[in-house]
């Protein structure tokens, strides 16, 4: 079974004055900064996909801006828990305004694009064999919620699991000009046991 967009709690405005909400988003705020100097030293635009997880007390502290994707396995089911900020996602009549259809890819919103993105923090409760997986659209342009899905379920490694998916996207990567390889498709997949012991921050 696959969630999409599963209703998630947002963190609380009130207690973003602490850990982790505000660390979150003054991190994402900092890094924000960091790209516009970029573009103004380069003199060019520039965005950037990002997204965070934080784990405490088996409960899923996460955001994104752009198109990288958060997705928990849970009970045999994969919740997809965000939303890519894309103007095919945002509003799927711009696709009637533009000519070639890679410019629906267009980010609205990621590292760089505003001076003060729009940040919202949100909570998933975990279970002790979850399986979390961050991956950026060099996988999910090619590789369906479906099949990965189908993989996850089967897999035992997840850096096998990993390399299993990439090596999907790359057979179904078109004509070759937008092949996602390991440099391009970044993937992050890991159990929730792992993290509890060994790490809280998770990113992409």
């Amino acid at each position: 079974m696959i969630n999409v967009y599963p209703k998630c709690h947002i963190y609380p405005i009130s207690g973003l004055q602490i850990p982790p909400g505000y660390a979150i988003i003054h991190a994402l705020r900092k890094a924000n900064e960091g790209v516009h100097k970029e573009r103004a030293k380069l003199g060019r635009k520039m965005a950037v996909s990002v997204s965070v997880v934080y784990v405490r007390d088996r409960v899923m502290y996460f955001t994104h801006l752009g198109d990288s994707r958060i997705y928990c396995l849970q009970d045999g089911k994969l919740n997809q828990l965000t939303r890519d900020h894309t103007l095919k996602e945002e509003d799927g009549f711009e696709k009637d305004r533009f000519s070639d259809p890679r410019l629906m890819k267009a980010l609205t919103e990621g590292l760089g694009i505003h001076q003060l993105p729009s940040i919202k923090v949100k909570k998933f409760p975990l279970r002790q064999k979850d399986l979390i997986l961050m991956t950026t659209e060099g996988l999910t342009t090619h590789v369906s919620n479906r099949e990965i899905l189908d993989l996850s379920s089967k897999a035992k490694d997840p850096e096998k699991l990993c390399n299993q998916l990439i090596d999907l996207a790359s057979k179904k990567g078109g004509d070759g000009t937008e092949r996602p390889t390991h440099k391009k498709t970044h993937l992050s997949y890991t159990r929730i046991a792992q993290i509890l012991q060994n790490q809280n921050w998770l990113t992409v």
